[in-house]
C-alpha cells in the first residue's frame, strides 16, 4: 500500500508498506450432534459443520475412540467428509474428528452414538446457532423438526429459554410445538433449549445459541411513544449501533424536532435523574415536556466530535393525548362459596374514560389461615381460584391504561360450611328451628262458614352452598276423618342458596270430632326428619 500526504501546496513523496496475509487461524472440527440409534441400523456421521475462518479445509480424519466390549465396528472410511457404520452391540460408540487446512490440524471434536435394542431415547436438535444483526428481522424461528427417534415413535416438544440478556422480557411463543418463535428485545446472548419425548423417555437437552448484535453504523431513536399532555417524554438513542464501540468523548447526540403541533418547539434537555438513579444509568438520555396535544416528530443523529462528520438519521413519533384520568377498577360483587368451589372473578366492568385498553392485575389481600389457593391467570379479565379453606378471601384488582394505574378495588369471597335450615312462620316473621324437628300440639279452632280448609303452619327450608332434596313426604289423618296435605311433592329440590316454603293444610273435621294429623318429610342429604302432629278440634 502507498501513502502520500498534502499540506495544501505540496504533495509528499510516496511511502509504501507491505502487508503479508497468512493463514493464522486453525480450522474448527465439528463431528455433529450425539445420536441415539437402534442396534443394527445404519448410522451416518458428517463433518459438514466444520469451518475454517481464513482458508479451506483440505483433509478429514475420523477415529474410533471407544466401542462396547466385543464390538467389531469399524468406520466405512476414515478420510472423507462423511462416513458411516453399523452398531453391532448395545452401548456407547465414541468417534473423533480432526480437520486440516493448508497448514494446520484442528483440535479433535467428539461425537457419541448410543445404540439400544429396546426403546431408544430420542435425540433433540434445536438447530444451529445464529447471529442476528440490528436492522434484520428480530424474530428467530426455532425449528425442532430435525429431532429424531430411532424407534420411529412420534415426538412431543418442549422449548424453554434458559438464558437471556439482563432486562430482557423475551418469551418463547408456542413452546410445546415442533416449531416455535422467539422475539429478541435486548442485545446480547440468548440460549433456547429443546427436549423431546417419545412417550416413554425424554431426550437429553439440545441448545441453540442466539447472539443479537448491533449494526455498527445504525442509528435508532427508539420505539414510537404515546403519552399525555405535560408528562415527561424520555428520548433514548443508546441502542444505536453507531455508538456501540465508540468512546463517549468522541460523539454527541443531536436531537431535533421535524414537526410539532406547538407554535414553538419545547426545549430538549439532558435527562434529569432522580435521587435514587445513578449517573451512569441515565447517561445519554434526553427529555422534553409536550405542551400541546398532537403528534411530535423528532430525528436523531450523532456528530463525531473528532472529525465533525455526522451519522445517518432515525426518527421517532410521539403521540400526545389530553391529560390522562385514572381508570376505574371494578372487582365485581361479593361472593359466597364453599370448599371445592371454583370462583371466577370478573373485572369486565372496569372502565377507562379515554377508552384505553386496560391491563388487569389481581392479587390476594387476605386468605384464610393455611390456605394455599392461587389465582390462575391473574393478568386476565376473568381469572379464577379454588376455595380450599373456610373463611374470607379478599382479592384486590388494579387496572392499568398504559399510563396510570387505578385505585384498587376489593371483592370479598366468603367460604362457609354447606348447611340446610328450617324455620316456621310467626306473626313476627320466620323463626329458626333446629333440625331434626318434632312437634306435638293440640289445637282448637273455629270455622267460618265459607272456609273449606285450614292452614296450620308454613315452614321454610333454606340452603347454604348446597342443594337438598325433600323426600318421604307424608300427610294424613290417623283417625280417617279429613284429608291433609303439604304444598310440596316427594323429591322436591331445594336449589343451592335457595329456599322452599311448605304449607301444612287440612280439611276441617266435624264439630265434636277430633282429627289426628301427622305431617312428615326427610332432608335426603342430611337424613334429618321433620315431624309435626296436631290433635285438631273444631269449636
Amino acid at each position: 500500500m502507498t501513502l502520500t500526504v498534502n499540506d495544501g501546496e505540496l504533495i509528499s513523496e510516496p511511502s509504501t508498506v507491505d502487508i503479508q496475509v497468512g493463514n493464522k487461524l486453525a480450522p474448527i472440527a465439528d463431528a455433529g450432534p450425539d445420536q441415539n440409534v437402534k442396534t443394527g441400523s445404519r448410522v451416518s456421521l458428517t463433518a459438514a459443520a466444520s469451518v475454517d475462518a481464513d482458508s479451506e479445509i483440505t483433509e478429514y480424519q475420523w477415529e474410533v475412540i471407544t466401542v462396547p466390549e466385543n464390538s467389531t465396528v469399524v468406520l466405512d472410511n476414515d478420510f472423507d467428509i462423511e462416513t458411516s457404520f453399523t452398531p453391532d452391540l448395545e452401548g456407547a460408540y465414541i468417534f473423533a474428528l480432526s480437520v486440516k487446512d493448508e497448514e494446520t490440524w484442528s483440535e479433535k471434536s467428539f461425537v457419541t452414538v448410543i445404540a439400544s435394542t429396546g426403546n431408544s431415547a430420542p435425540t433433540a436438535d434445536a438447530g444451529n446457532d445464529v447471529t442476528v444483526v440490528q436492522g434484520e428481522v428480530n424474530i428467530v424461528n426455532l425449528i425442532g423438526g430435525n429431532s429424531t427417534d430411532a424407534d420411529g415413535n412420534p415426538l412431543s416438544y418442549s422449548w424453554s429459554l434458559i438464558s437471556r440478556p439482563t432486562l430482557s422480557e423475551a418469551q418463547i411463543v408456542n413452546p410445546k410445538n415442533e416449531d416455535a418463535t422467539l422475539s429478541l428485545d435486548r442485545y446480547g446472548s440468548y440460549v433456547a433449549q429443546l427436549i423431546v419425548f417419545d412417550g416413554t423417555v425424554s431426550s437429553l437437552p439440545s441448545t441453540k445459541h442466539i447472539e443479537y448484535v448491533r449494526n455498527t453504523t445504525s442509528v435508532y431513536a427508539g420505539p414510537d411513544q404515546t403519552t399525555f399532555l405535560r408528562q415527561r417524554v424520555i428520548l433514548d438513542g443508546r441502542s444505536s449501533g453507531y455508538i456501540a464501540f465508540r468512546d463517549p468523548e468522541t460523539y454527541e447526540y443531536e436531537w431535533k424536532f421535524i414537526y410539532t403541533p406547538s407554535e414553538e418547539n419545547p426545549p430538549i434537555s439532558e435527562y434529569v435523574k432522580a435521587e435514587d438513579e445513578l449517573e451512569e444509568d441515565v447517561l445519554g438520555l434526553y427529555e422534553f415536556y409536550p405542551d400541546t396535544v398532537g403528534t411530535y416528530l423528532l430525528r436523531l443523529r450523532f456528530r463525531n466530535t473528532v472529525t465533525g462528520t455526522v451519522s445517518d438519521i432515525d426518527t421517532i413519533t410521539i403521540n400526545v393525548k389530553p391529560y390522562n384520568t385514572l381508570p376505574t377498577a371494578d372487582a365485581g360483587d361479593d361472593i359466597t362459596g364453599s370448599i371445592g368451589d371454583l370462583i371466577v372473578l370478573d373485572g369486565s366492568t372496569s372502565s377507562d374514560s379515554e377508552g384505553d385498553t386496560l391491563q388487569y392485575n389481581w392479587s390476594f389481600l387476605q386468605r384464610p389461615e393455611n390456605s394455599l389457593s392461587q389465582i390462575n391467570n391473574p393478568t386476565s379479565v376473568s381469572p379464577f381460584f379454588e376455595i380450599d379453606r373456610i373463611g374470607d378471601y379478599l382479592v384486590r384488582l388494579e387496572v392499568f391504561d398504559g399510563s396510570a394505574s387505578s385505585d384498587p378495588d376489593v371483592v370479598k369471597i366468603t367460604s362457609v360450611e354447606p348447611s340446610v335450615g328450617l324455620s316456621i312462620q310467626t306473626e313476627d316473621g320466620f323463626r329458626r328451628l333446629t333440625l331434626p324437628y318434632e312437634k306435638n300440639e293440640t289445637r282448637d279452632v273455629s270455622r267460618d262458614s265459607d272456609e273449606s280448609e285450614l292452614l296450620l303452619e308454613t315452614l321454610r327450608i333454606t340452603t347454604v352452598e348446597q342443594q337438598v332434596t325433600i323426600t318421604d313426604v307424608r300427610a294424613y289423618d290417623a283417625n280417617g276423618l279429613v284429608t291433609a296435605y303439604m304444598t310440596t311433592a316427594d323429591n322436591t329440590l331445594v336449589p343451592k342458596n335457595g329456599s322452599v316454603n311448605i304449607e301444612l293444610r287440612t280439611e276441617y273435621p266435624q264439630p265434636g270430632r277430633q282429627a289426628n294429623l301427622l305431617f312428615e318429610f326427610t332432608i335426603k342429604e342430611t337424613n334429618e326428619t321433620v315431624s309435626l302432629n296436631y290433635l285438631l278440634n273444631v269449636n
